[in-house]
């Protein structure tokens, strides 16, 4: 019990994460943090270049069934390619 008390106070009291401007920033906002912290796409940034981004949000979508639409796919990943 206490473990779960103390995620949700930490979770309570994070630093928002705010991301780099860039045409699609919205998109991710959209789409990525319906899901999960925007932290990891800051995490992601060091490991992930153009066919990285394009395998993670094709995962996201694929196996996990992030409702992204289709015709935002292009532009996330190349936001996420230019700015992380």
């Amino acid at each position: 019990m206490l473990g779960i008390l103390t995620v949700l106070i930490s979770t309570a009291t994070a630093t928002p994460v705010y991301l780099k401007d860039g045409v699609g920033k919205d998109l991710v906002y959209k789409n990525c943090q319906i899901c999960h912290s925007l932290e990891y796409v800051q995490m992601n940034a060091k490991f992930l270049g153009e066919k990285g981004w394009a395998a993670e949000v094709q995962k996201m979508i694929g196996v996990y069934g992030a409702p992204v639409p289709a015709a935002d796919v292009p532009a996330l990943i190349k936001y996420l390619s230019i700015n992380y």
